[in-house]
């Protein structure tokens, strides 16, 4: 293979705030976390975002929080509430940076198929098919967060095959370990394209060196999963929350949360997870057909070797078998897979590159090929592009704050110093971000985990007055009116489970 890769840094900085821009300019319009909305009112972004925010006031996440994602997407976003406490804006900062590097390690994937100067206009494509599909949610979800932590061991893992005989060196090896356990600590269910690319190495180091050299490859990959895995070790015991991390990240998540529903024979397994992909695949076409249509050219070109299409394969199979193999379906959950998107653009961007440019393979100047001008039109495009295709876009885009439930109820609660509040019988729909609160106590909201405590600690909160304010969905607890009157109720947003939701003042408190 001859193909030349080799970029500057200066190169590869400007191929990053390319990508940056692209994807400063899509977020803002299609994720709800950007200053375009009065709020992200996904219940998964105000989890984390919630949780961040206690961790920032001390609270140790599993100990003092319940939830059962990974500890690193809940710091992920303390970081984001250190920026800004009351508003998603620094998980939109977040967005933007983990999807600009997504793009800028696609780039360099396109790249090494030959094709330098299609890469550029393959990037807000990319962009476009990606962060204007239906999986793509609200923004803000384990998914997309995750999206370069999968791609760029896959990258490394194609150029050692296509560039360097199928020679890997410790660095990389190290470095794929640490970014699979970077996943499984920030969602496991995920873990399905990085555990497919460390097979892969161990496999190449197989066929190089025997099971010696398979061994040792093995080592410097547990290497860095040990270093992706030691701090939070060392944290929560640090801080006396080990077991409670444990307990539940990963006997809720496989025991209670995975076993919530009846139990399935092998052949209802089978059919929920053909269905559950089915479901992906019809709901997000923009991203899922391009996806099976860059498998099947993968497939029949001859000039692909055997090892390249067994690793883009294996990362497919293993990816849908980690994310859809409980049978469950909610939509966002196949957005990983949206990392292998780039094998569409192999074919077609080899093609632009030989039929529209002379000299295809030659060394090409990055003022040529990063036109201010052709940037700017790509901006653009893509701007008009996701104001007519994202599906946020009718809810919400421009709103006036005071218009959402949030901060109607939010302009109550804010009357007070300091006030707590409860989100009782839910998920955590956004009334503490607007409120700018922190949870203070453990069962914050009503996760999907069939836990009985958590019920009945919710119950004890409102029995005892432990908080100022509490907001329901109408399920409420009998003995709420004993200490608590309602202040005010709303129209739910359009578009959640529920119709009204209403806002409950400590009886004490409205006497003061």
């Amino acid at each position: 293979m001859t193909l030349s890769t080799r970029k500057s840094p200066g190169s590869l900085w400007r191929v990053f705030l390319y990508a940056l821009l692209l994807s400063a300019a899509m977020l803002f319009i299609c994720s709800k976390s950007s200053p375009a909305y009065p709020i992200n009112d996904w219940a998964d972004a105000n989890v984390f975002f919630s949780a961040g925010k206690a961790m920032t006031q001390g609270k140790v996440m599993y100990r003092d929080l319940y939830d059962h994602k990974g500890p690193l997407l809940y710091f992920l976003h303390a970081l984001c509430a250190l920026i800004s406490f009351d508003t998603f804006f620094g998980v939109y900062l977040l967005e933007v940076l983990s999807n600009a590097l997504f793009l800028t390690i696609a780039y360099q994937l396109i790249v090494l198929w030959g094709a330098h100067r299609s890469a550029w206009a393959a990037l807000p494509v990319i962009a476009v098919l990606l962060f204007t599909s239906l999986s793509f949610q609200m923004g803000d979800s384990a998914e997309e967060l995750a999206l370069p932590m999968m791609l760029f061991p896959l990258y490394q893992l194609l150029k050692a095959q296509r560039l360097h005989s199928c020679q890997t060196t410790p660095s990389q090896l190290l470095i794929a370990g640490f970014l699979l356990g970077c996943v499984f600590w920030l969602k496991f269910t995920l873990v399905g394209i990085p555990a497919a690319v460390c097979l892969m190495l161990a496999w190449l180091g197989l066929r190089r060196g025997g099971l010696k050299r398979a061994l040792t490859d093995i080592g410097w990959m547990f290497l860095g999963f040990v270093l992706s895995t030691l701090p939070w070790l060392l944290y929560f015991w640090a801080v006396d929350g080990l077991l409670p991390f444990l307990k539940t990240y990963l006997y809720d998540n496989f025991f209670l949360y995975a076993g919530a529903e009846a139990p399935l024979t092998l052949l209802q397994r089978i059919k929920a997870i053909v269905k559950a992909i089915l479901s992906w695949i019809i709901e997000n076409p923009g991203y899922t057909l391009p996806l099976m249509a860059g498998m099947l050219w993968l497939l029949l070109s001859k000039k692909q070797t055997v090892t390249e299409k067994v690793t883009w394969y294996l990362c497919l199979a293993l990816g849908m078998l980690g994310i859809f193999v409980g049978g469950r379906y909610y939509v966002y959950y196949g957005f990983a897979l949206g990392a292998l998107t780039p094998v569409c653009f192999l074919p077609v961007c080899r093609w632009i590159e030989r039929r529209w440019f002379e000299e295809a393979a030659a060394p090409v100047s990055p003022r040529a090929a990063h036109a201010p001008k052709a940037a700017l039109a790509a901006l653009t495009a893509v701007c008009i592009a996701a104001s007519f295709l994202s599906p946020n876009v009718s809810s919400g885009f421009l709103q006036k704050r005071e218009e959402t439930m949030q901060y109607r109820f939010a302009a109550i609660i804010n009357q007070y110093d300091s006030p707590t509040m409860l989100n009782f019988g839910f998920l955590d729909a956004g009334f503490y971000t607007a409120a700018g609160v922190a949870p203070h106590v453990r069962f914050y909201h009503l996760t999907n985990v069939p836990l009985d405590e958590m019920r009945s600690e919710q119950e004890r909160y409102v029995r005892e007055g432990l908080c100022d304010f509490v907001v329901t969905r109408g399920l409420n607890p009998q003995s709420i009116d004993e200490r608590y009157e309602l202040v005010d109720s709303c129209p739910a947003t359009e578009g959640m489970w529920y119709d009204t939701v209403y806002l409950y003042r400590l009886r004490t408190l409205g006497e003061s």
